[in-house]
């Protein structure tokens, strides 16, 4: 739909190369999709015919668009289906964090203004980014005998009623602002009638859905703060089982294999070196061997600076890397940085958030504090800017509480102990 592709098309391709569509039963009954669906489910604390009503609707139209597309935004996760399963662990981890930061202390049946805003973060973390159907896949349609039939155009076509065969491409074309803009009219289309109608009968609510939609990440409220940081789980989630499976013994090597191919016994592609040495990073945050703004670590207005120092480092600890260059071209491999960076030496982490743990030490100024702060605190109201220009950071809203009344309340001091200094 949004590219100009002029090759022609194979009137028959052999079945063997062509993809079932499948109904979204079939795709959801996966047993990790069964069980974070079913911790969804607990934690918004809907009943039967509710989640019936408002929920399974949506997450069937969502396993139909997906099918069995890999990710290719988070590309480390490729394996078919990857698409879906990020979409449904982002909605998982997006309602624990729900859960525990922003519901009242022992808040056990929520109530009927809770419960609406629970429905607008997780079918905002079912939706967000979906616009990737549009922008970045070329999904050719065919027949059960193979005979081409076209392209499927998700805007306006089921892809249950479309085809029952199908294969797919990729495109390399920056569409992020647009996909960006085309998400919320699929969401339009996706989300059953009645919940849309509910989420758009509150004007507050409505707002809130359509920025959780379209990604926005300046000045984030308490709710945009909360799926980035669902986000950060689901990305690290996946990248821990991506590299998972590396032998021990395996062979670094510059010559970069496809995104979507798997590395042989001896080799790893640079995308998996990316985010073996970001996973490190994390790891060294989590435990407080490395800060913010020190270790050559810098928090920017722009994102999060990493300099050559912190790349030798990772090769110290990990004997198998000789060249702190590949470990650079790695992280560089996976499209998180800013590109028109002009010091070839660092890599600025434009989507810094994603490899922050829950709980990360920052430097303050040029004198000894340090501040414990939750990756989540960081989110809010550009905080981490603030971190970068020496500001005082806004922490009020996370010391707030969703009141049964559906109102951000001032209900008590405890979370105030999560930010101090050492």
């Amino acid at each position: 739909m949004f590219y100009n592709n002029k090759r022609t098309e194979p009137k028959k391709i052999a079945r063997t190369k062509l993809f079932s569509v499948l109904r979204p039963e079939t795709l959801l009954s996966d047993p990790k999709r069964s069980e974070n669906i079913k911790t969804i489910k607990i934690n918004l604390g809907f009943s039967e015919s509710d989640f019936a009503q408002l929920v399974q609707p949506l997450l069937n139209e969502v396993a139909i668009g997906c099918q069995l597309l890999p990710s290719t935004e988070h590309r480390f996760y490729a394996a078919l289906g990857g698409l879906l399963d990020f979409a449904i662990y982002r909605a998982h981890a997006a309602m624990l964090i729900f859960r525990q930061s922003i519901l009242p202390p022992d808040t056990h049946d929520l109530s009927t203004e809770q419960t609406l805003w629970a429905y607008v973060l997780v079918t905002a973390s079912l939706l967000r980014g979906l616009g990737i159907i549009c922008t970045d896949y070329k999904v050719d349609c065919y027949h059960n005998n193979g005979f081409y039939t076209g392209l499927w155009q998700p805007l306006w076509e089921r892809f249950l009623d479309r085809s029952t065969c199908y294969t797919f491409d990729f495109h390399s074309e920056d569409t992020e602002n647009l996909k960006a803009y085309i998400t919320p009219f699929l969401a339009r289309l996706w989300m059953p009638a009645t919940g849309f109608n509910l989420i758009a009968a509150n004007p507050e609510m409505f707002l809130n859905w359509l920025k959780l939609l379209q990604e926005e990440n300046d000045g984030l409220n308490i709710l945009q703060a909360i799926l980035e940081r669902a986000e950060a789980i689901a990305w690290q989630y996946f990248a821990k089982i991506a590299c998972a499976g590396l032998p021990a013994g395996f062979n670094p090597d510059y010559n970069r294999l496809s995104s979507f191919s798997q590395p042989s016994d001896n080799q790893i592609s640079l995308d998996l070196i990316g985010v073996q040495f970001l996973l490190w990073l994390k790891e060294n945050l989590a435990r407080g061997n490395l800060a913010l703004n020190e270790n050559h670590l810098k928090f920017t207005t722009e994102g999060l600076s990493i300099d050559a120092e912190i790349f030798k480092l990772f090769c110290q600890q990990n004997s198998q890397f000789k060249n702190w260059r590949l470990i650079q071209q790695g992280v560089i491999s996976l499209n998180l940085h800013d590109k028109d960076l002009l010091n070839k030496d660092v890599v600025l982490l434009t989507k810094a958030g994603l490899i922050l743990p829950k709980e990360v030490i920052v430097k303050q100024g040029n004198n000894l504090h340090k501040l414990k702060i939750q990756a989540l605190a960081l989110n809010v109201d550009n905080n981490w800017k603030k971190v970068a220009q020496e500001k005082h950071l806004n922490l009020d809203i996370l010391t707030k509480r969703l009141s049964a009344k559906g109102k951000f309340e001032q209900l008590s001091e405890s979370l105030k102990n999560q930010f101090k200094y050492e």
